[in-house]
């Protein structure tokens, strides 16, 4: 895989991940990004850190720290929410609310690797929570908007799924809809917005998924 750099100064990088391929290991993402860093001539040892990852079948924006001082600042936004997370996703069926926020609580199945979710708390369940805003409708099925505001393991493939409505081609969630190929979803992170670490700079880095602006071409 060539890397799409969407990003790129002395502290930070950020790429355009496709999907069908993990955020990190030995194949991953993160390991191409090193490969990468290897041949930058800044002087400085450099690391690819990883403040979030995005799941196998999904793609967008993936952020990576050079330095272990970035990465640590960068943890703190994202453990304090205050980084900006969106992301676009094709659904089954039509929303009656145009427009909500979810509120539930996930627990992580590890044997089945999968989210589980209830709308009551529960002992070992964690409260999650997104906004959604649907964009356009096309026969039975639904282009929206996510704003993710927690960010655990599966979360919006999992609530989606659980209001009834899950992710197009997600058929660990249920999906009965096929999606490109069978290694991805139609889930596109296309928006991170933060605080550079180290300059304070508003920073808003966008991906752009043309699967995800005509509709009717994917479904």
């Amino acid at each position: 895989m060539e890397l799409k750099i969407l990003f790129e100064d002395k502290y930070l990088l950020a790429v355009d991940k496709p999907s069908g391929i993990n955020s990190d290991g030995v194949y991953g993402v993160q390991q191409l990004v090193r490969n990468y860093l290897n041949t930058v001539p800044y002087g400085n040892k450099l690391i690819a850190g990883m403040p979030h990852r995005l799941d196998k079948p999904v793609s967008g924006v993936l952020l990576f720290a050079k330095k272990r001082q970035t990465l640590k600042e960068l943890n703190k936004q994202f453990a304090d929410r205050t980084v900006q997370k969106t992301y676009r996703a094709i659904v089954e069926g039509i929303l009656q609310l145009k427009q909500n926020k979810l509120n539930h609580f996930l627990r992580i199945d590890k044997e089945n690797k999968k989210a589980i979710i209830k709308n009551h708390y529960t002992n070992n369940y964690y409260p999650v929570e997104l906004s959604y805003r649907v964009l356009t409708e096309c026969d039975n099925t639904s282009l929206i908007e996510v704003e993710l505001h927690t960010g655990k393991f599966h979360q919006i493939r999992a609530q989606l799924s659980y209001i009834g409505h899950p992710v197009i081609g997600d058929i660990k969630y249920g999906a009965k809809i096929n999606y490109i190929n069978d290694s991805s979803i139609a889930l596109h992170a296309c928006k991170l917005a933060f605080m550079h670490p180290v300059n304070n700079m508003a920073i808003e880095i966008t991906s752009q998924n043309k699967n995800f602006n005509q509709l009717h071409s994917i479904v």
